[in-house]
């Protein structure tokens, strides 16, 4: 969700937000604290994040029916100026079996394909939905940008928005009043923790698990991220384009990010977030080149310091760093994944093409701006231009006579001159800050 990055600030600023305000963003929400809350530990240290949780702020309705299931819903605000949104369902804990098919039809769900029943709770508004998960999650979103942009959401217009084209259309308007980053939230898909009692059962399974992860057959342990023999740990992980499955085995308790292996879920947060400002970036620049828009050197700077705060991977945790190097490693051999770092390095192309076409317009304005500034010094210290002004006023006599009688006329056509120089290089000096992708 790229949102308002005035509104972020002024909620992690110094690093809390106040239980009222949390209650404010999410029904019961509270803020989460504690070296495990994060991927990052200069983000953490500095309180450039803040998490806040909440336990009941959504329920769904299970594909087929059956009894309500609450959602942890927990909301991560990097002061970067993106907040993500994780909705974590854990059917066990409702004492609900949930097979293979039916994990396979809740990706579909947030891709379209599928629809659920949800109840939405933020703050003082409930509504019911029959929806995908998407639509739930926009449900968060919208009225959440709202209220950090300080105004109070109107849920009824909101619940209007019933298509992703009308919602993109809303986020649109929000982009050219510069209170959004895009219009386009960007989403990981699902990321399964499936736990079997022994080792043995769920060896037997992995075949399934990864056709879950990877949407084909494959075997298991071709396709597989990590092993337990290359890790040390006791499970395997598959990542797919937007799915991710954990095999895990034997009992183990739920960490405080209502997940099984809190070090996987915060290297698929990083991921997530890293992924939503290239892509951000990445479609700005594309329109821009595309449509042949405007751009200006604010603008491109916002692009490049968005992008260098959310790639550098040397202030991760050391655990994650270990776990996320075989993972690109991985992205990058998996013919069945597009590499993230292709994006990145994308997106650096364009950013350094717009980059350089400013700087190229600087030198040619520059180079413009000196010769016209000797010129002018030229004239105002020469009687050249006093000569002239004898003509146009046809005054007679010197020019050290003119001075003498006209001292206020002579002073006024020096400023004029001088006002023109400047209003010229004004315009050039603005020009060169907002360009155009140039024609063919």
């Amino acid at each position: 969700m790229p949102c308002s990055i005035r509104a972020i600030r002024a909620a992690v600023h110094d690093g809390t937000l106040g239980r009222d305000d949390a209650r404010h963003l999410l029904t019961d929400g509270q803020v989460a604290d504690g070296d495990d809350q994060f991927w990052d530990v200069q983000a953490l240290r500095r309180a450039h994040v803040v998490r806040i949780v909440s336990a009941s702020a959504i329920e769904c309705q299970p594909l087929g029916g059956g009894e309500w299931i609450t959602v942890a819903t927990h909301l991560l605000l990097h002061e970067a100026g993106l907040a993500l949104i994780r909705l974590t369902l854990d059917p066990s804990a409702h004492g609900t079996t949930i097979d293979m098919p039916q994990l396979a039809g809740f990706s579909d769900a947030v891709w379209q394909n599928q629809r659920m029943v949800w109840r939405v709770a933020l703050a003082d508004h409930r509504w019911e939905l029959d929806a995908d998960v998407r639509r739930v999650m926009d449900a968060v979103m919208l009225p959440l940008h709202e209220r950090f942009c300080g105004r109070q959401p109107d849920i009824f217009a909101l619940r209007q928005l019933e298509t992703p084209e009308e919602r993109y259309q809303w986020l649109d308007e929000r982009v050219d009043a510069g209170e959004s980053l895009s219009a386009y939230p960007q989403t990981f898909g699902t990321a399964y923790e499936l736990v079997w009692d022994t080792h043995t059962s769920e060896q037997e399974s992995l075949r399934s698990v990864a056709e879950l992860a990877y949407g084909t057959r494959l075997d298991a342990r071709e396709s597989a991220l990590l092993t337990p023999a290359e890790t040390g740990y006791g499970h395997d992980w598959f990542i797919g384009e937007n799915r991710a499955v954990l095999a895990l085995a034997g009992g183990r308790d739920r960490s405080a990010l209502d997940t099984f292996d809190a070090l996987r879920t915060q290297t698929l947060e990083y991921l997530t977030l890293q992924r939503a400002a290239l892509r951000a970036v990445q479609r700005a620049t594309q329109l821009t080149i595309t449509e042949r828009r405007t751009i200006n050197r604010k603008q491109l700077q916002e692009w490049q310091r968005l992008v260098a705060a959310l790639t550098d991977e040397y202030v991760l945790h050391d655990q994650v760093a270990t776990v996320l190097r075989p993972l690109r490693k991985h992205m990058a051999e998996n013919p069945l994944l597009r590499d993230p770092d292709t994006l990145a390095m994308q997106v650096r192309q364009n950013l350094g093409t717009f980059q350089d076409l400013i700087e190229a317009a600087s030198h040619r304005v520059a180079i413009f701006l000196s010769g016209l500034f000797g010129v002018v010094a030229a004239i105002t210290l020469a009687p050249l231009a006093h000569e002239i002004e004898l003509a146009i006023f046809q005054t007679g006599g010197s020019v050290s006579g003119f001075n003498d009688r006209h001292i206020v006329l002579s002073i006024g056509v020096d400023v004029l001159l001088l006002l023109v120089v400047a209003a010229m290089s004004f315009g050039l000096i603005a020009r060169t800050n907002r360009l155009r992708w140039p024609k063919r």
